[in-house]
């Protein structure tokens, strides 16, 4: 008999994933399957909706509209596909109203002659200054609501309101009606305000014309305007056009936890982000019909409206000024010239500037969640027979030996890392160094490294995880070299088979 002992192992790649359903069940592990950690992965804090009719904030949540100076306060969201980092917007203007011309004066006429007192001609004008308007309350309809986060929540507290984009909820969420037709704004409370149009009054006395620089002269006792006459617009006057308060929409469906008890996070959701969403969340507010737009309760979701260009109210404006009550009562009734009557107005036209029509907004980041599916595969062959092998002697996958290099894929939907483990085979124990009835197998990361120059590449297996390799991206995958080493000296002569499991976790 040979003096050495022939065994042919063969080793099986098992892949462990997050659904189990159609893989092969071959474990060596008490726990079927393995834990894997379900942690939400990268930085920023959920932004959801509460209403201050169901009490105070949920524990563990922070609002951030409820005081002066937080992000939300006094505030409308608006669809962006970046955080804003400072508010934009004025919730109230005025405008500028500038001259452009008016009518000579005179409601009547009153005759003289030719010498005598100095009174105004009929066809005088007089000069007009600039006018600034009353202010206007560009809001429209809102309710207010509490910005509240958490980081990283993995449930939902009760009541607490979220944004869905379809009007088939989850089961245990209602939509929430208060929001129809309303914009969404935070605030410390839920109060509802705002207005579908506004306009602007001018302020009594706001300009007084000049003196007017014609005149007639005549003597006697007719009643006529005098030359140092001015006159002024009159209080309260309302006839500036109203302008439409709409800045740019989309409709949304409101909806709240409605099971009366925490509840995981439904699939569907969207929340408000101040930086990238972590795993499991996908920006929508950077594409239509989001981006841009302000959020409206409604029944159905994508409808859009409203406008973000400024508005003027028409462009112009015309104001009828006070009648004049200054006059000379000595004119006679001979003579030629016509004068203006003591009584006379002016109709004054004035343009209107142009002023944006949004009110103080801050661009927020808004995604939406699914739930994460954890999953590798093997895209090669997925077993490795090493074939007969003597005591003490080594195999591997390389190209000048097995080249039957193994490669993992990230088939999930978010960021993986992947772990990987050895196991004893059925006679045979695992260990980092050969001995009696103790293999050695060894493992290497060839995307990340060059395994051709073993052993300075490889780690040894043990049967419990090791790090393979680190944010796998979705499709991403991993190419695996390995290397056994047999037992010195083995007590058995039957063939072994040994399993690698690879472990993919959320990162």
């Amino acid at each position: 008999m040979n003096s050495k002992i022939f065994k042919k192992f063969v080793i099986t790649i098992t892949i462990v994933t997050w659904f189990l359903t159609g893989w092969p069940v071959i474990w060596q592990s008490p726990k079927i399957p393995p834990e894997i950690p379900k942690v939400i992965a990268g930085s920023g804090d959920v932004i959801l909706l509460w209403d201050t009719a169901n009490g105070a904030i949920p524990s563990g949540w922070t609002c951030i509209s409820c005081n002066g100076g937080e992000a939300f306060y006094g505030v409308f969201p608006r669809a962006a596909s970046t955080y804003g980092g400072s508010t934009v917007g004025a919730d109230t203007h005025t405008h500028a109203l500038t001259y452009t011309s008016a009518t000579a004066g005179a409601n009547d006429t009153a005759k003289g002659g030719n010498t005598g007192n100095k009174a105004l001609l009929n066809t005088h004008t007089h000069t007009w200054g600039a006018i600034t308007s009353g202010i206007g309350d560009i809001r429209p309809p809102f309710k207010n609501l509490n910005f509240i986060y958490k980081n990283n929540p993995t449930t939902l507290p009760a009541n607490i309101i979220g944004i869905f984009d379809t009007g088939s909820l989850p089961s245990g969420w209602t939509r929430y009606s208060a929001l129809d037709n309303n914009y969404l704004r935070g605030f410390s409370d839920g109060a509802t305000g705002g207005a579908s149009t506004h306009s602007h009054t001018i302020s009594a006395g706001a300009i007084t014309s000049g003196n007017a620089a014609k005149s007639l002269t005549d003597s006697g006792s007719g009643a006529g305007a005098s030359t140092d006459l001015a006159h002024s617009l009159p209080a309260g006057n309302t006839n500036v056009t109203n302008a439409n308060n709409a800045p740019p929409f989309v409709n949304v469906v409101f909806a709240y936890n409605s099971s009366g008890s925490d509840t995981s996070i439904p699939t569907g959701l969207i929340a408000f982000f101040d930086t990238a969403p972590p795993a499991s969340w996908t920006v929508v507010s950077d594409a239509a019909p989001w981006v841009g737009n302000f959020l409206i309760g409604a029944t159905t979701f994508g409808s859009t409206g409203g406008s973000s260009a400024p508005h003027n109210h028409g462009g112009n404006v015309i104001l009828t000024s006070d009648q004049s009550s200054t006059s000379l009562t000595n004119l006679g009734t001979t003579g030629v010239y016509t004068g203006a009557h003591r009584t006379h107005s002016h109709a004054v036209t004035y343009t209107i500037d142009l002023k944006d029509s949004l009110p103080v907004y801050r661009d927020v980041i808004l995604a939406k969640y699914s739930a994460p599916t954890i999953s590798v595969t093997i895209t090669s062959d997925g077993t490795i027979a090493y074939g007969t092998m003597a005591d003490n002697t080594s195999k591997s996958t390389l190209a000048g030996d097995l080249n039957d290099m193994q490669t993992v894929k990230n088939d999930g939907n978010v960021t993986e890392n992947f772990n990987i483990k050895g196991q004893n085979s059925a006679s045979w124990t695992l260990s980092t160094s050969s001995g009696s009835d103790q293999y050695v197998h060894k493992y290497c990361n060839d995307t990340d490294n060059d395994c051709s120059s073993p052993p300075t590449s490889y780690s040894a297996l043990t049967t419990d995880y090791q790090t393979l390799d680190t944010g796998i991206a979705v499709n991403g995958t991993v190419d695996i070299q390995l290397q056994i080493t047999t037992p010195n000296p083995s007590s058995v002569y039957s063939q072994q088979a040994v399993d690698i499991i690879i472990q993919a976790v959320q990162q």
